[in-house]
């Protein structure tokens, strides 16, 4: 079974479900593709008020982190969308060759 972390990202209010009921929906969304494709969600990380333009995001940089020190050992990262983790396709191309992310 592969090792899954999960990020998932709710900037603001733009529809009819606050920031936290975004992340859960987000959440849920993911641990039923998990859930499928059998593998194990071993870390979930989220931020929660903060722009997919901003990098400095605290979940998002533990998750980073996490990573590079293997802290945390996983296969996947788990996304709802791509713009949950960026909005700028530049910034997520710098990340991607680095934590051999799979898009």
């Amino acid at each position: 079974m592969k090792k899954a972390i999960a990020y998932c990202r709710k900037s603001t209010i733009n529809n009819r479900l606050t920031e936290e009921q975004g992340v859960l929906y987000q959440l849920k969304s993911i641990e039923q593709y998990a859930e499928y494709h059998q593998m194990n969600i071993v870390k979930t990380y989220s931020d929660v008020g903060y722009s997919g333009r901003n990098t400095e995001r605290p979940e998002l940089q533990e998750m980073l982190f996490d990573l590079k020190t293997m802290k945390i050992e996983a296969d996947v990262l788990l996304i709802y969308s791509v713009d949950r983790f960026f909005l700028m396709r530049m910034r997520l191309q710098t990340y991607t060759p680095k934590y051999r992310l799979q898009t």
